[in-house]
């Protein structure tokens, strides 16, 4: 072949490439915007989801934070009547330690059995329940503060207050009172 037909077969072939690539052109065009189609669609899809993922999980949240919020204040009810039967509790030791002394004061008394020996451990005694009464009412203002290091001093104070108190009714008072019911009646010795 001649040098001017091997040139006119190229030119003829890159023709026919060109409108080969041009007619695939469109083909792809065509695809491109139906995939570009397909590929919006999938994607309004997807943000659909996600926004309804979105709102579902907001409604688990805010009823996750009603909830622990119920049991915020179903605690807080809990301390608040804890609180409340062991302010009643101390109390109770108080008024009990009180009325004990003034039962045994009277008692013997009317015994005919001198008290004067007896009124400086009374007098320790109401000293005693009264610092109880003031560490409980300070446990109750460490609740109020809320603060858990304090409370547990004040608990551990309280605790200790306590017994005190029920060694120095048990190992003084009561022995003190023993000996002078003893002097005044000689014949319960026997």
């Amino acid at each position: 072949m001649k040098q001017n037909q091997k040139i006119a077969l190229m030119v003829m072939g890159i023709l026919g490439l060109v409108g080969l690539w041009q007619s695939a052109q469109a083909l792809t065009t065509e695809e491109r915007t139906a995939n570009r189609t397909a590929i919006q669609t999938k994607t309004a899809e997807r943000q659909k989801n996600i926004t309804e993922k979105k709102e579902t999980m907001d409604a688990k949240r805010t009823a996750n934070k009603e909830r622990i919020e119920e049991k915020k204040e179903e605690m807080q009810q809990k301390r608040t009547e804890m609180r409340a039967r062991r302010q009643e509790r101390f109390q109770k030791i108080a008024t009990g330690v009180t009325t004990k002394i003034e039962n045994i004061t009277v008692k013997l008394e009317k015994a005919g059995i001198d008290t004067s020996n007896i009124e400086t451990y009374l007098t320790e005694l109401k000293v005693k329940n009264d610092l109880v009464e003031k560490v409980a009412s300070s446990l109750d203002a460490a609740y109020d503060a809320e603060e858990a290091e304090l409370i547990k001093e004040e608990r551990e104070d309280l605790k200790t207050v306590v017994k005190d108190l029920r060694d120095y009714y048990h190992n003084t008072l009561r022995p003190a009172i023993k000996v002078a019911i003893l002097e005044a009646r000689p014949d319960l010795t026997e």
